[in-house]
């Protein structure tokens, strides 16, 4: 790692370049911050302050043409002609984008042209580096092994047990097992053993919208939810119970009544009291 290290002569040589194309952006400094620090950390800071450099401010918005500006800078004139590739798609991208404009260099943005992820065109370079072309075929996202894949001698005796007996569903091959010594399995990993082989039809796990079955009634006065919502207190301090009726459809509270027990003979003999006022009985359901 040695060859990446920056050395003060380099940063020296590169100075006059980068300063002469670039902002001179602010020092900053708190001594609040500085107190916050030494408080969660222990850490004391050198004459109390806790200096950043605003390079927010700078070119791009970071610190990156910097940098970016040396390199372009120190390109031969066979390498300005071929221009310059970047496999980023953020601020890198941006500062390589600004300093090859104002050298006059091409620069291509790869990530961000064609619209992936920088880690995927480094896993295509790798993919090629080490097998040419045919690295950079399409390839399976399959996992190769898994801590619970189910063993292949349980999944063949599994499948052998079905075709011997195409009537077994999973519950009773999941017995069978089990009775003959092939280890106890669940029913959901036999119901998938049997679908991966192909010998059984899978069932879809959601209900098809035809499938439910409405609950609210179309009109109102067709049905009312009874229900102890509540406790009261008489004034002599004895509990009551507080039963209330919503009609299903309109969502009204039709019906309401203090009871002393909230069993189901006062609630079922009051709310027949209460509707047989009306035309048609409506029907009862207690939530």
């Amino acid at each position: 790692m040695t060859d990446h290290v920056v050395t003060l002569a380099q940063v020296q040589e590169a100075r006059p370049t980068v300063a002469s194309r670039v902002h001179r952006t602010p020092l900053l400094s708190s001594a609040t911050a500085a107190r916050f620090i030494e408080a969660a950390t222990g850490t004391k800071l050198a004459d109390g302050r806790l200096y950043l450099k605003a390079e927010h401010l700078q070119k791009t918005g970071s610190f990156k043409p910097r940098g970016m500006t040396w390199k372009v800078a120190s390109l031969t004139s066979d390498e300005r002609t071929r221009g310059i590739i970047t496999l980023s798609a953020g601020n890198a991208a941006q500062a390589y984008g600004w300093a090859g404009r104002t050298a006059g260099v091409p620069v291509t943005v790869v990530a961000e042209r064609y619209g992936v992820s920088r880690q995927s065109v480094h896993a295509w370079l790798r993919r090629y580096r080490a097998e040419g072309p045919s690295g950079l075929a399409d390839r399976s996202h399959k996992v190769h092994a898994h801590p619970w894949q189910v063993q292949a001698e349980v999944e063949s005796a599994v499948c052998e047990l079905r075709r011997a007996h195409p009537r077994w569903g999973p519950r009773r091959l999941v017995f069978e097992m089990d009775r003959r010594g092939h280890g106890t399995v669940t029913r959901s990993t036999v119901y998938r053993v049997l679908v991966r082989n192909a010998l059984i039809e899978p069932k879809s796990r959601r209900r098809r919208r035809q499938d439910y079955k409405r609950w609210e009634r179309p009109v109102a006065m067709q049905l009312w939810q009874m229900d102890v919502t509540a406790s009261a207190f008489l004034a002599g301090g004895r509990e009551v119970k507080i039963v209330t009726g919503i009609d299903d459809h309109s969502r009204y509270c039709v019906i309401a009544k203090a009871v002393l027990r909230a069993t189901a003979r006062p609630v079922c003999l009051w709310g027949s009291i209460t509707g047989s006022g009306l035309g048609s009985q409506p029907g009862w359901d207690h939530r």
